[in-house]
């Protein structure tokens, strides 16, 4: 059995339909998926990996501004390449306006789902410059902060180890404001949500900007650890993120900041993840695991200031899978939206167990729907090639000095984390 929930959006530019299943884990799933692509019956098993992917959601989470339609070509591609027959599909469950509300101000979520507000309200909420109204906001919203909390749950209920969520990963909206493209905060909404079972999360963002509303959040709590690998420079957004920030009060050392420098390339994040991430990873000790993934420090990236090739941030992902422990996958940030949805795919099949070998060798598949397979053209409709494989011909500034500084600060607040652990 299962129900309807229609949202209606502020214009006749789009209606979102979410679909909501029930909870019996027997349950056939959706027999369409994205348009003309047949979706087989998969049988669940226990520790299965479970992903969000519904052409309702592609649908609704494609009409943000900033990244119009990269949901639908993510999963367009996921679903070509047969990828989803790994995973147990997570129903999604909107968020209601009280569970917003668990993060969010009253104030703001009211803006953001009721139409008719005043510039005045919309400017002092963030929503006129970089965070524009669309068509679907309520919608989307809510999808986006119910897509992570149902994954949250389903890793709470022990029938997951790991869940994706490639619609999640907002980590700039902050309590009563909309910032960065950042419309609602999923991240914290999830993690707030695993806390009712899980003592200690490790957050981990990798994306090119600093996960300021997230590190905001957790500041003073010792049951968060957000770790955070980001590009740091004077005017770069956020503009947070500094080394010397490592939480107050009782979140003393356990906000970690890895403030990264132009050209940061796949040979520095494997020292950096080894080093720093691993290291707190093995202090702390954590009973759960959540992972952020943007794309924006791709080679490829409109940005142009980190140098990262798809496999040299999907086995970061493999790095985090093989810690097993409860994980939350989320997205991020990503503006080549092709090799975003490359990167993410290469992640997903991580994920299911596939070998870099195996990955590499798959290719673009033919029954990508046209609208999507268009996309690219640019680069001979193949699946891989040497700038997201390799990365562009740049200069790491991250040099070997640097990274010293870095490991040497941390491995001292390692060293400080440990006895304030024990104790607990």
């Amino acid at each position: 059995m299962y129900m309807y929930c229609i949202y209606w959006c502020s214009s006749n530019y789009c209606m979102a339909a979410i679909l909501i299943y029930n909870r019996d884990i027997t349950r056939k799933p959706n027999s369409k998926l994205l348009g003309d692509t047949s979706f087989e019956t998969v049988q669940y098993t226990v520790g299965m990996p479970g992903i969000c992917i519904h052409p309702l959601a592609s649908k609704v989470c494609s009409g943000r501004p900033s990244n119009e339609g990269r949901a639908a070509l993510v999963d367009s591609l996921l679903v070509a390449l047969q990828l989803h027959k790994s995973y147990k599909l997570i129903p999604i469950t909107p968020a209601t306006a009280a569970e917003l509300q668990r993060y969010h101000s009253l104030e703001y979520v009211s803006a953001v789902l009721k139409k008719g507000q005043s510039e005045k309200t919309l400017d002092k909420m963030g929503l006129i410059h970089d965070c524009p109204i669309f068509p679907g906001l309520d919608a989307y919203v809510k999808l986006v902060a119910g897509s992570t909390l149902s994954c949250a749950r389903q890793l709470m209920s022990g029938q997951h180890q790991l869940c994706i969520n490639w619609y999640g990963g907002r980590h700039h909206g902050k309590r009563s404001a909309a910032s960065g493209f950042c419309y609602v905060n999923d991240v914290v909404l999830g993690i707030q949500e695993m806390r009712k079972q899980y003592q200690k999360i490790m957050y981990i963002d990798v994306d090119l900007h600093h996960g300021d509303a997230v590190s905001a959040a957790f500041l003073h709590s010792k049951n968060v650890l957000c770790v955070s690998l980001h590009h740091y420079d004077t005017g770069f957004f956020p503009g947070t993120g500094a080394l010397s920030d490592c939480g107050s009060g009782p979140g003393e050392y356990h906000t970690a900041n890895v403030p990264l420098r132009k050209g940061f390339g796949d040979q520095s994040l494997d020292r950096v993840f080894h080093s720093i991430v691993e290291g707190y990873y093995e202090a702390y000790q954590p009973t759960a695991v959540v992972l952020l993934l943007g794309c924006d420090g791709l080679a490829t990236d409109e940005h142009k200031k980190w140098n990262l090739s798809v496999p040299g941030l999907g086995e970061i992902v493999r790095k985090v899978a093989s810690w097993k422990k409860p994980t939350l996958v989320l997205g991020g940030g990503g503006y080549n939206h092709t090799d975003t949805a490359r990167c993410w795919t290469y992640s997903t099949a991580v994920c299911s167990g596939m070998t870099k070998e195996e990955i590499l060798a798959l290719e673009l598949p033919s029954k990508l729907s046209e609208k999507h397979l268009v996309q690219f053209e640019t680069d001979g409709y193949t699946l891989w090639n040497d700038e997201n494989l390799r990365g562009r011909t740049m200069v790491d500034e991250n040099d070997d000095e640097y990274l010293k500084e870095l490991e040497s600060t941390h491995q001292e607040r390692i060293g400080k984390l440990r006895p304030a652990i024990a104790t607990e």
